[in-house]
């Protein structure tokens, strides 16, 4: 069973595309990173949404792009390229 090696590179394409699909208000994404997790992926990805977006609304959008057993975080920051 393998365990913390990252995803092929076709599958973080496809999990990218995903995500950049998922809601029209995704500027870009920013970070895609995927590890084997016994025969499951432990899937990490960190999406641009406008600075002038309500935290309601991030929450929600970042919210429906989650699936089973996935934790989300929000993060403010004021210069997207730091």
């Amino acid at each position: 069973m393998l365990t913390g090696h990252t995803a092929r590179p076709d599958f973080l394409r496809k999990l990218t595309w995903v995500a950049l699909c998922h809601h029209n208000k995704i500027t870009h994404i920013d970070t895609v990173r995927a590890f084997h997790f016994g025969n499951k992926y432990l899937v990490e990805v960190d999406i641009v949404l406008p600075q002038t977006m309500s935290l309601l609304e991030a929450h929600d959008i970042g919210e429906t792009l989650q699936v089973n057993n996935c934790q989300m975080e929000l993060e403010l920051k004021l210069n997207p390229f730091t």
